[in-house]
């Protein structure tokens, strides 16, 4: 049984498609990370930013890239709903996501962080922390009853955008 993800990780698929349409590729990690840095607030721009880090420490390094397999994006979000689980939280929000990318270390999200010399164990330590907090202090008792996770075929199929998001 999938996990509901919270509005802030809906937010950030819808964006990450919005991103994958405009560039007529599929969704890949790259995607649902740049999504974070345009869709504020945010927790992994929270997250980011309270490390000193900002979108213009990423967008100058965004190049054409290689292609990546939509294999990755699920398991980017597969793993964050693992996240979710084992931290006892109740949606699977941005920051699992985040952390579902830290796992990925193939994906194109992974080798961005890299490239923008992102010191990754700091980020892990910092994501773990935030995730736990947020699990303690933060988690709302009543998450939308709706489940919202993207079917798996969603990533890798060429449906339209008005039949994926429905």
């Amino acid at each position: 049984m999938s996990m509901p993800y919270s509005t802030e990780l809906r937010n950030l698929i819808d964006q990450a498609f919005d991103l994958a349409d405009h560039q007529q590729r599929e969704v890949n990690s790259l995607h649902l990370f740049l999504a974070s840095l345009i869709v504020s607030p945010n927790s992994v721009m929270a997250l980011l930013q309270s490390m000193g880090f900002s979108e213009g420490h990423f967008l100058p390094l965004l190049s054409p890239r290689f292609h990546e397999e939509p294999s990755l994006a699920d398991g980017v979000l597969d793993f964050a709903e693992r996240a979710a689980r084992s931290h006892g939280s109740r949606q699977v929000d941005g920051l699992h996501m985040l952390f579902g990318i830290l796992q990925q270390k193939d994906s194109l999200a992974y080798r961005l962080l890299v490239e923008a010399h992102i010191p990754i164990e700091d980020l892990y330590s910092n994501l773990s922390a935030d995730i736990h907090t947020r699990t303690l202090f933060h988690s709302s008792p009543h998450p939308s009853s709706r489940k919202t996770g993207l079917p798996r075929e969603m990533f890798q199929s060429g449906e339209p955008d008005s039949e994926r998001r429905a």
